[in-house]
């Protein structure tokens, strides 16, 4: 649930803030039964940053470290024509 210290941001600022669309946010809405996802005056949805954030590591997991591609080491001075 939301803390006192939470804020609520539309689907346009998540997407922004999380670097996801805004189609997989409403997806998301859609598909996952527990996203949180709340619900206020005109049938508008606002969202809580740090319960996102939470229920995306333990939906989907960390995210994965960033490997890089093996550095071709530069040819020895001897090996140059």
């Amino acid at each position: 649930m939301a803390t006192e210290k939470s804020f609520f941001v539309t689907a346009a600022q998540l997407s922004q803030a999380l670097g996801f669309s805004k189609t997989t946010i409403h997806r998301w809405q859609r598909t996952y039964p527990d996203f949180p996802v709340y619900r206020i005056a005109g049938n508008h949805f606002r969202y809580n940053l740090p319960e996102v954030i939470d229920w995306i590591r333990k939906t989907f997991g960390p995210k994965p470290a960033r490997q890089q591609a093996p550095v071709a080491e530069p040819p020895a001075a001897n090996d140059r024509l």
